[in-house]
């Protein structure tokens, strides 16, 4: 019995710490529903999201949706936004609206990408 009780305290003290402190990985994406900014008034919905601390980047993926009050789009497959910029880059949305300007890149095959500027009245497609 001495000798069970010291197992499970020996186990006990091994794996603590590394359940406690080992799990921590910020490079992994987290799984979320919903990003919002109260400062920029913009809300993303997204399966998953990535952010980068150092190049102040946020990626999100998975059916992702976009409101703001001037530009919104819905069912993209990715999204870069930078936090600094506050410029977002989109990759394959279902639809979008906006209230202002759509510029196309002329003489090149568009490749569903678009780029918006948050609180900009134009949005790029490339």
């Amino acid at each position: 019995m001495k000798n069970l009780l010291l197992i499970i305290l020996g186990l006990c003290i091994f794996t603590c710490p590394r359940i406690s402190f080992g799990q921590t990985d910020f490079d992994q994406p987290i799984e979320i529903a919903y990003v919002k900014s109260v400062e920029d008034e913009f809300t993303f919905i997204a399966t998953k999201s990535f952010h980068n601390d150092k190049t102040k980047e946020m990626q999100l993926s998975g059916n992702v949706d976009f409101q703001s009050k001037k530009f919104e789009f819905t069912g993209a497959e990715k999204v870069i936004y930078n936090e600094t910029t506050k410029t977002m880059t989109v990759f394959s949305c279902q639809g979008f609206t906006i209230d202002g300007k759509v510029i196309v890149k002329i003489g090149e095959k568009l490749s569903n990408i678009l780029e918006y500027t948050v609180g900009d009245d134009k949005v790029y497609l490339f």
